[in-house]
């Protein structure tokens, strides 16, 4: 059996709770034998980076802001479409909703960080726009 290809993606790798949840799962997925991604959305937020080993896991830098901006969101779509993920596991609303545009039924995980009340209407919108049960 071929190790499981995962995708986290996340707004950046500076230092804060996301991120290092992100460094962390990727060494844990990596050490138990997945193929583990990486995809980061603000190339300026890169503090945790040299936490990764790079030979084990790999980063993509999409080039982004950390509004995701129509780049980035491209570079995410091409990426999850040719990839051959098993699963991408989303940290945020606006990476989330370019992940689920791209067709080819790929599973999205997306984790959010924040209680829904606490997040602006627009958030809250991609949220629940992304949401789904099944």
């Amino acid at each position: 059996m071929s190790a499981c290809r995962v995708l986290l993606v996340t707004k950046g790798l500076d230092i804060g709770g996301i991120e290092r949840m992100v460094v962390d799962l990727a060494k844990g997925l990596a050490r138990e034998g997945a193929t583990v991604h990486v995809a980061v959305v603000n190339d300026g937020r890169d503090r945790l980076l040299g936490q990764l080993d790079q030979s084990v896991v790999t980063v993509h830098r999409l080039g982004g802001s950390d509004r995701i901006g129509w780049r980035a969101g491209w570079r995410l779509a091409r990426l999850v479409r040719s990839s051959g993920f098993d699963v991408v596991h989303v940290h945020g609303p606006l990476p989330s909703i370019a992940a689920r545009l791209v067709p080819g039924g790929r599973p999205v995980v997306t984790t959010s960080h924040t209680p829904l009340g606490a997040l602006r209407r627009p958030t809250r919108l991609a949220w629940r726009l992304t949401a789904r049960g099944d």
